[in-house]
């Protein structure tokens, strides 16, 4: 109940949102937008998040004697194989070389 709690109170600002969409979209966005946005990247934040927790527990398996014991911190390996996981189950991550900007450029969207 506690992560379920932490999830409802948790938010995006809307300002870094709104700066990040103005950046890659070249023009500005409606507040409405960037409510919608803030709301699609905690879902999909939290999904990659619960993935990276079984992970954790594939990879770092409980002590046997105590498994209430409380959970250590996800480290960047656990989350970087929840993204590797994401990216194969749903093939809805485009490669890296969809973007061009007007031709200029190496077409990355992520430098």
């Amino acid at each position: 109940m506690e992560r379920y709690e932490t999830f409802r109170r948790a938010n995006i600002s809307r300002g870094g949102v709104k700066k990040l969409a103005n950046a890659v979209l070249n023009q500005s966005i409606a507040n409405n937008v960037a409510v919608a946005i803030s709301g699609f990247s905690k879902v999909f934040l939290g999904e990659v998040i619960e993935r990276a927790l079984d992970v954790q527990r594939r990879m770092d398996p409980p002590y046997p004697l105590n498994p209430y014991a409380s959970q250590k911190p996800l480290l960047p390996e656990h989350i970087r194989e929840a993204w590797r996981l994401y990216k194969q189950e749903t093939a809805l991550v485009p490669a890296a070389h969809w973007r061009r900007a007007g031709g200029q450029g190496d077409g990355r969207m992520f430098r």
